[in-house]
């Protein structure tokens, strides 16, 4: 109606003006309805990025409100529309407590979630420490190109020579580009590797 058109009006004159002056925060602001269409569906879930991108946009809304609620009486109609931004502080706060800026969720999100990452470092740590003994081993050591424990294809592995492949029990996880070296997870570790991966999968 005409009453809603002169109150647009206004807020547009007294936005250019405010503009003008190059005051209004507005950093931060990003285009989430794609996300809120998403969760129209109970099915859908968002990844973090997403959610990091609700979280910028909440606490930049809120920053808006909080400028524009406090503005003198030269901007009464935008101070008006600042007051009716809803807040939503709840959201905001679990996003943060749940997923860092990163894009990864955090160890303290959820108990389950901490007590699960936690076991995955215990055991990576057991992994490691029995490939450090087998390396630091006298018997060992002729078959090593290399006594640095590397990381192929997410699996933990030592070099070896390529002419002693078969003098170390193993699976084979990659090979070197020069060809000269293969990279083993050695049979006594295979177990706990297995594991590990499994418990990955759950986060």
């Amino acid at each position: 109606d005409i009453q809603k058109i002169e109150i647009w009006q206004k807020q547009i004159t007294e936005l250019k003006r405010l503009l003008s002056d190059g005051r209004l925060p507005l950093g931060g602001i990003r285009d989430i309805r794609p996300f809120l269409a998403e969760l129209s569906d109970p099915a859908n879930v968002l990844g973090c990025e997403a959610l990091l991108d609700i979280h910028t946009t909440l606490q930049a809304a809120r920053h808006v409100r909080d400028y524009l609620s406090k503005l003198d009486d030269n901007y009464p109609n935008l101070s008006r529309l600042g007051r009716r931004i809803s807040e939503f502080r709840g959201i905001e706060d679990t996003i943060f407590a749940s997923v860092a800026t990163n894009g990864k969720i955090k160890n303290n999100a959820t108990p389950k979630l901490n007590s699960i990452r936690k076991e995955i470092d215990i055991k990576r740590a057991r992994i490691k420490s029995k490939l450090q003994s087998l390396v630091r081993s006298p018997r060992m050591g002729k078959h090593l190109q290399g006594f640095t424990i590397t990381i192929r294809k997410g699996r933990l592995v030592i070099p070896v020579k390529v002419g002693s492949r078969d003098s170390v029990p193993g699976i084979v996880r990659d090979q070197s580009d020069s060809g000269e070296t293969v990279f083993i997870e050695p049979e006594s570790v295979s177990g706990a590797a297995d594991d590990l991966q499994i418990g990955r999968a759950h986060v």
